[in-house]
């Protein structure tokens, strides 16, 4: 695993941190965002973009699914909304 040194790196994320804290408080230990993470955790995500195919941009919006054991995260799978990807790709014929 790396090791985080430096969190101002990352401080433009202290919303995202602060709202996954409230969110696992009294459900997984750590005082910061890395804290509460599995040495092996695993995250699977998509984010936005542009399509290839059309060139239309996309933005999308999760869920995350979030594993705890022994009171550390070890697995965060995020899933995503299927109509902004239909929408930057078009529509499946009927």
């Amino acid at each position: 695993m790396t090791t985080i040194n430096d969190l101002e790196d990352f401080k433009a994320l202290e919303p995202f941190f602060r709202i996954i804290q409230q969110g696992l408080a009294g459900l997984a230990d750590g005082e910061r965002f890395f804290d509460l993470l599995a040495e092996d955790v695993v995250f699977e995500c998509a984010s936005q973009g542009r399509a290839v195919a059309t060139g239309a941009p996309y933005a999308n919006r999760y869920i995350s699914v979030l594993t705890i054991a022994d009171r550390k995260v070890t697995r965060w799978r995020d899933y995503l909304d299927p109509v902004a990807v239909f929408n930057a790709l078009g529509w499946p014929s009927p």
